[in-house]
């Protein structure tokens, strides 16, 4: 990666600190204001989520894998900060995830 912006994390990014670090900053900037619980603001991050998703589009289209790790850092980061502010477990729900997925069959059966 050339971005000289980003640095290692002192610490293992482990997904539990990933959540604590993108939820804390989130709060911090602004990111986070609202109501965890009402589904409108749920929405609303969702749909900052779906932006960042979005923004990793032009990257893929002319070849720039620098700013496509950038636009899917981003992707992480909204949906860790989300769960934080929502007290949701990411990391025991990646871990299941993971593991029942390994036991699906090829594309889950499907055609495409």
């Amino acid at each position: 990666m050339s971005d000289p912006k980003i640095v290692a994390a002192a610490p293992p990014l482990t997904i539990k600190r990933l959540v604590f670090e993108a939820y804390t900053t989130a709060k911090a900037t602004g990111w986070l204001e609202g109501d965890a619980n009402c589904p409108t603001q749920q929405l609303a991050w969702l749909g900052l989520i779906h932006s960042e998703v979005s923004e990793a589009v032009k990257p893929v289209r002319v070849g720039d894998m620098d700013e496509l790790v950038l636009e899917l850092a981003d992707i992480v980061i909204r949906v860790a900060s989300m769960s934080g502010a929502m007290g949701l477990d990411l990391h025991s729900a990646v871990r299941a995830k993971l593991d029942y997925n390994r036991g699906r069959p090829r594309k889950h059966g499907k055609l495409a």
